[in-house]
This record gives C-alpha cells, sequence and structure tokens, in this order.
C-alpha cells in the first residue's frame, strides 16, 4: 500500500514538473506550437518598450473661485511647444487683483487741427482752415493681443511687459466691446455689441471714472492689490500742482472738468462752483459756498482748505465752492490781500479781484496743434488776421469766427 502512494506522488511531481515547463517555454500560452528553448532560458522582461513619461500640469486654485475649482479653463494656459518646455499656469496670477466693474478713467483731450490737413486736402489748411480734433493728447491705455485670453492679460500687466507711454500698468480690463460700426459699447450693451476676449486693455491709473460710472455691460476691470507708481490720475495731478505758482481749481470731482489756475486775493466762481482743488504749500485758501465770499466757509480758520480731490463740509458730505479768499504764508501766519484792485495795483500785486473778474479767471490765449505743418498754418491763419489772442477779454476770445479758430480760454 506504501509503495502506491509513493508511485502516485512521483506521477504528480511529474506532471507539475512538465506543465512548469510547458508555461515558462511557452511564454505562457501552454500551446505546444509555441514551445522555444530560447523562451525557456529567457530571465526577467526584455522588452524593448521604454514607459512613457505622462507630464501633468498642477493648476492652482485662485481667491477669485467661489468653490475652490480649478482656474485654468477660465484664465487660459500657455500650450506646450515640446516635451521639454512646461505648460504655464496663468491662474496664480489672478492672486494679485481686486475684481470690479467700476470704470477707469482716461482723458480724452484732442490736439486741434485743420480739416484740410487732417483730411489730407490738396492746398492742407487752405482748403479748409476749420480747426476739428486730432489724436488724443494722452496716452492712458493700451490694447495688446492676449491669445490666452484673462490669465495672460494679467501676467502681462503685473510682469510689466508692457507699458503705457513709459508708465507701469496699475489696472487692465479685456476688450471692453463695441458696436458693429466702431463706437463703444453703451452701458447694457445690447445685441449689437461686439465683444472680444483675446484682446486686454492695459491701463496706468486705477482712478475710478469722475463720474462714478461703470464699464459698459459691467465688463469686470482687475486692478493690482499693490500698484506703482504713479498710481492715479489724481496724484499725478497733485504732484504736477503742487509746487505751482497758482492755486488750482477744477469744476468736478478728482480733479476734472474745467480747471483754472488762480493767484492771490479773491476770486469768484462764474460757471457754477469748484468742486475740488490744489493748494500749493505757499498758498492758505478760504472756499465759501457763496459769491464775494459769502455762505459757508470750508476749511480750517486758521490754515484754511488743503488739497481736496473732494471738497467736503465738516460733516463729510460734499460741497460747492462759489468764491475763494487767496493768501499767502509767512513766519507762520497767512497774510491775506486787498480786495479792490486800486489796493490791489498800489500793493504790485499781480491778481484779479473781486471788482474785475473774468470768467474762469483764466487767460485768453493761441490754440495749439500737436503737428507741425497744422501749427504752421494755423500760426500764418492768426498772424495775417492781427488776431493775437494774448491780453484779449473772454468777450473778445471768442467772439468773432477767426478769434474762435485761433483763441482759447484757460
Amino acid at each position: 500500500m506504501a509503495e502506491l502512494l509513493i508511485l502516485f506522488l512521483i506521477l504528480l511531481c511529474l506532471v507539475l514538473i512538465v506543465s512548469g515547463i510547458m508555461y515558462k517555454c511557452t511564454d505562457g500560452t501552454t500551446n505546444a506550437s509555441d514551445f522555444s528553448f530560447k523562451t525557456c532560458f529567457k530571465i526577467g522582461d526584455e522588452t524593448d518598450d521604454k514607459p512613457q513619461e505622462v507630464k501633468t500640469a498642477e493648476v492652482t486654485t485662485s481667491p477669485l473661485l467661489s468653490d475652490g475649482f480649478s482656474m485654468g479653463g477660465i484664465v487660459g494656459s500657455s500650450s506646450i511647444g515640446d516635451e521639454d518646455e512646461e505648460e504655464l499656469d496663468y491662474a496664480s496670477y489672478m492672486d494679485y487683483y481686486n475684481t470690479s466693474s467700476d470704470g477707469v478713467r482716461s482723458r480724452e483731450d484732442k490736439f486741434q487741427i485743420c480739416r484740410g490737413i487732417r483730411d489730407n486736402l490738396p492746398g492742407g489748411c487752405g482748403s479748409d482752415n476749420t480747426m476739428v480734433d486730432g489724436d488724443k493728447k494722452y496716452t492712458d491705455f493700451i490694447d495688446i493681443d492676449a491669445k490666452n485670453g484673462l490669465g495672460q492679460c494679467a501676467k502681462i500687466c503685473y510682469d510689466q511687459d508692457e507699458t503705457i507711454d513709459g508708465k507701469p500698468c496699475n489696472a487692465f480690463m479685456m476688450s471692453p466691446g463695441q458696436n458693429a460700426d466702431g463706437s463703444p459699447c453703451e452701458p447694457g450693451g445690447g445685441t449689437t455689441c461686439l465683444h472680444d476676449d483675446k484682446t486686454c486693455r492695459l491701463y496706468w491709473s486705477q482712478s475710478k471714472k469722475w463720474d462714478g460710472s461703470q464699464e459698459p455691460n459691467n465688463k469686470k476691470v482687475y486692478r493690482l492689490k499693490t500698484p506703482r507708481a504713479p498710481i492715479d490720475h489724481e496724484g499725478l495731478i497733485e504732484r504736477q500742482n503742487q509746487t505751482a505758482s497758482k492755486v488750482a481749481t477744477f469744476s468736478g470731482k478728482g480733479y476734472s472738468g474745467i480747471d483754472t489756475g488762480l493767484g492771490l486775493g479773491q476770486h469768484n466762481n462764474t460757471f457754477g462752483g469748484w468742486r475740488s482743488i490744489i493748494v500749493p504749500e505757499n498758498f492758505c485758501v478760504h472756499g465759501f459756498t457763496g459769491k464775494n465770499l459769502q455762505g459757508t466757509r470750508i476749511g480750517s480758520p486758521f490754515s484754511g482748505m488743503i488739497t481736496s480731490r473732494d471738497i467736503t463740509y465738516s460733516s463729510g458730505s460734499s460741497a460747492t465752492i462759489k468764491s475763494v479768499d487767496i493768501g499767502s504764508w509767512g513766519d507762520g501766519e497767512c497774510t491775506f490781500h486787498p480786495r479792490t484792485k486800486t489796493d490791489a495795483d498800489a500793493d504790485e500785486i499781480e491778481s484779479a479781484t473781486i471788482d474785475e473778474l473774468q470768467p474762469g479767471n483764466g487767460s485768453c490765449v493761441r490754440k495749439k496743434s500737436g503737428y507741425p505743418q497744422a501749427q504752421a498754418a494755423l500760426t500764418e491763419l492768426c498772424d495775417s488776421n492781427n488776431i493775437a489772442c494774448t491780453d484779449y477779454t473772454s468777450d473778445q476770445c471768442t467772439e468773432s469766427d477767426n478769434a474762435k479758430q485761433c483763441c482759447i480760454w484757460e
């Protein structure tokens, strides 16, 4: 009996050995036709296929996201040019910005040019000397291509890849949109308002529009949380006027609207009132809400008004001043000057007084053009018609067609 059991075990071992050899030498198929001695003696996995390296681009999240999902699909990312170039993630740049729909201020002042020059008519201004708007005087924004959208624009502004008339970028928005005829979209947009989200508008200033309006169609504006100087229009205007020889007054808040330079003496406003003011360090100013230094006095009884982007009462509500008394500092004391022209002349004070004021308290000057050829033509026109402009009253400054073409009251 024991002999039969031993024989059975020997046969079982032989079957297992043969099965193992067949499995190994047929590379796992156990088919006799696949039997190969080469396969029998192969050690390990000698395949020539190399594993593919899988690259993944980590996309960070942004505080602009409400639920923490990836912003890569929203702000865009650069494409991979080859295997050695990593995908550039733009989403993290959005962390550097505050977002709103508050419009960005930009100046629209333009140079004056005669229509004959602008339209390239034969004879230039001699063909048509009517003065019309030419190029803009100021560059407050530029438009650039941003094929990767919002995130690429954020990077360009933050990294200062582009400047605006030599000034650093402090805010941006995607294309504000325009109608089919090229005119800018009005607030509310409508079906005719076209958009190009591959065009980026860069601003150097973070100033809001002086009337507080928003961008058309509530387009989002992105302002740097930590801007680079110059930061806004107001700061730039303050630096330009802080050491000036006159007090600068403006009909609108934020140094907007009609600007008028006022010297020592008393001045009435003739066009509605002043809403903002820049007081150079050598001047002291008392402002009044009524004409002829009447009404509520604005500012400290001792030191007077300070530079204000928005003139207010002591309560903080907005105020409009309609007359000012401007004096000068000396030995810690503010000296105000005579109110009558006779006294002013006796003290050789060069200033308009309440007895003798021109609208806006400005002066009549020759117009200027940003085009040399147009400036030469304008000078010839004015000289040939004996239009001097200098020393003209406000009425004389614009009383004739030639005067209107040659002169402007500033």
